[in-house]
Formats: C-alpha cells, structure tokens, sequence
C-alpha cells in the first residue's frame, strides 16, 4: 500500500511537472518578443531661401545753377573792350611786342600819323582775330610801318612782314637751342630781341637788362609783384 502511494505521488509530480513545461511554452509562443518599430522618418532640413540685397536707390546728384560772372564795367576814357565772357577772345600775343608795337597807338605808330583812337580801334580788332588771317590783313601794313620807322628796305621789309611778323605765333625748333625768338624763356629779353628784328640793329634795345628783383628757385619763379 505504501508503494502505490509513493508510485502515485511520483506520477502526480511527473504529470505536474509535464504540465508546467506545457505552460511555459505555451507562454512563450503566445507573448513572444515584441516587433521593434522602425525608426520615424527624419524630416528634410529647413532651408532659408537666399534674399538678394535691395539696392539702394540711385538718387540724381543736384546741380546747382550756372552763375554768370559779373563783368566790371568799363572806366571812362578806355577803350571799350569785348566783355571776357561767352569765350570772346581779348588779347593774343605770340609774338611779344607785336600789337603793342605795330598794331595799337605809340611813339612809333603816331610817326605814321595813326590816332589814340585809330591805334586802340585797331589794336581791339587785331586782338579779336585768328593767326590764319594775319598775312592778308596785316603783312602789308607791316611792311610799310617796318620801311618807315626802322628804314629798311623793300624787300626786307616784305620778307619780315610775311615769313616772320605774320602769323603772329611763337615758332619754337626742338633740334634747335631754345631762346627767342625760337621759343621763349622765361630770362629772355624780348623786346631787345624784337627791336633788333625790326631794326636789323644788333645795338638797338629798351635799356632794361635786367629784372630789379631775381627769379625765384620754384614754380612760379617770378618774384612777388611790387
């Protein structure tokens, strides 16, 4: 009796022990391990579109209104003279000493019995005009001021008239020495160089060699008016 007890008693813990295994597995297929999630799509970065710079506006610069120059008024007794405005031409002097000495009113010209009027009315047009007209209007009366005042011939005369005094232009060579009347520097005696043109005389001059004051070292080299 006591052997079929324990007989059974192993049995029952047998078939307890199958039905435990039975469990576990049982528990095992039906929870399992849990299916792992994918992993969530990344979003695309967010991209800051490119702004070009606004360009400042282009503002018109303000000009201000030409002013025309005043003009000082003529002084009575002086020969009315074009205003220097509008580009109206004054004066000219290629050659130095040329409109004063030939053309306006002077010791020389009144010999020749021109007038203050007539020699500050010529010596206004003469200034007002271009070089390429000297030769037809002034070689003659050149020529025959040259034969009266300074004696020389005919020919001289014609010859300095429209090969030297007219154009009136200062000629300068390069390949030559510089010096009046080839050019001018800034030492040069012109109107002893003109006087002696005119004359033919290498004597002839104004008496005034030389300047009171000296020549500065530095542009503009003149010394100070005084």
């Amino acid at each position: 009796m006591k052997n079929q007890k324990n007989t059974f008693q192993i049995a029952a813990a047998s078939l307890a022990g199958v039905l435990m295994t039975l469990s576990i597995a049982a528990c095992q297929v039906g929870v399992g391990v849990p299916p792992i999630a994918p992993p969530a799509p990344t979003a695309p970065p967010t991209v800051t579109p490119t702004v070009a710079p606004t360009a400042a506006p282009t503002v018109a610069p303000t000009v201000a209104p030409t002013v025309a120059p005043t003009v000082a008024p003529t002084p009575a007794g002086n020969p009315a003279l074009p205003a220097a405005v509008a580009g109206v031409q004054i004066d000219r002097v290629g050659l130095p000493g040329i409109n004063t000495v030939l053309v306006g009113f002077n010791a020389f010209t009144s010999q020749l019995g021109v007038t203050q009027a007539q020699g500050d009315a010529g010596q206004v047009k003469y200034n007002s005009e271009q070089p390429d007209t000297d030769a037809a209007n002034y070689s003659a009366g050149f020529s025959s001021a040259l034969q009266a005042l300074f004696a020389r011939t005919k020919a001289d005369a014609d010859g300095l008239a429209q090969g030297v005094l007219t154009p009136d232009l200062l000629p300068i060579d390069v390949s030559k020495v510089t010096g009046f009347p080839n050019g001018r520097n800034l030492a040069d005696d012109v109107i002893d160089g003109e006087l002696k043109l005119l004359s033919a005389n290498d004597a002839a001059g104004d008496k005034v060699n030389a300047n009171d004051l000296s020549f500065k070292s530095q542009f503009p080299f003149l010394a100070d008016a005084h």
